[in-house]
Formats: C-alpha cells, structure tokens, sequence
C-alpha cells in the first residue's frame, strides 16, 4: 500500500510532537527528508512538504498539549527553518 505525502507529514508531526529529546526531533526530520530525496521525489515537492509540515506545525493549538510538546514543536520548526531554510 502507498502512503501519501499527507501522510507521511502527519507521521512526521505525530513523531516530533512525541519525541523523547532534541536528537529525536533531528533524526525525524532528517530521516524523512533523506527518505524523499531516496525516493527521487522532485526538489520543489520536497520544499512544499517543509512549508506544509511548518504552516501545520505552526497551526497547532497550544492550549492542546504539555509543555513538553509545545517545546518540541518550538524545536523542530527552528531546526526545519535552520536545516531548510529555502521553504
């Protein structure tokens, strides 16, 4: 069965918001942007799934989770704005 990119973004959030620690958060981010690239999806889809994965990470309510998650969504939007910074 394929997996959709909406998917795999929805995966990718649920994985950063429930990371364990920093390292967790770039190996997240790290693996499914390696994972694109390994499947030869095209430069300006890989740079719409960042700005989707910002724009939902950005949307999320904060009022709906721990500190701790609100500190790993803060996290993974710096280091996504930091590693890709073109999106």
């Amino acid at each position: 069965m394929a997996i959709t990119l909406e998917d795999f973004r929805y995966k990718l959030i649920e994985k950063i918001i429930n990371a364990p620690n920093d390292d967790s958060i770039k190996r997240y981010i790290n693996a499914a942007l390696k994972g694109l690239k390994k499947h030869n999806v095209n430069g300006h889809i890989v740079n719409r799934f960042v700005a989707k994965t910002i724009f939902q990470l950005e949307a999320r309510n904060p009022e709906l989770y721990t500190e701790k998650q609100k500190e790993n969504i803060r996290k993974a939007l710096n280091y996504i704005n930091y590693s890709h910074p073109n999106s």
